[in-house]
């Protein structure tokens, strides 16, 4: 028995996902977070790096290599 099989598919209220942002949303979430807050890293990895979130999340120290690079491979779920 399935107990999903009934539940109605829920339609999202929003089309084509969340809106990027702009350089003054980034400007302005910099302003809120200064440099050393864990959002700020957050944004800068983001950004800096250009990797998916659920690789920025994987990213640490243990990725250094021995000559100051970030060395990683990016994963696909």
């Amino acid at each position: 028995a399935n107990p999903a099989r009934d539940v109605k598919f829920l339609r999202p209220k929003r089309k084509g996902g969340f809106p990027p942002w702009t350089a003054e949303d980034i400007e302005k979430f910099e302003k809120r977070h200064p440099r050393g807050s864990k959002a700020r890293l957050a944004l800068d990895l983001l950004i800096s790096t250009g990797v998916r979130r659920s690789d920025v999340i994987r990213l640490g120290r243990q990725l250094i290599d021995n000559q100051g690079r970030l060395t990683f491979v990016t994963h696909k779920g």
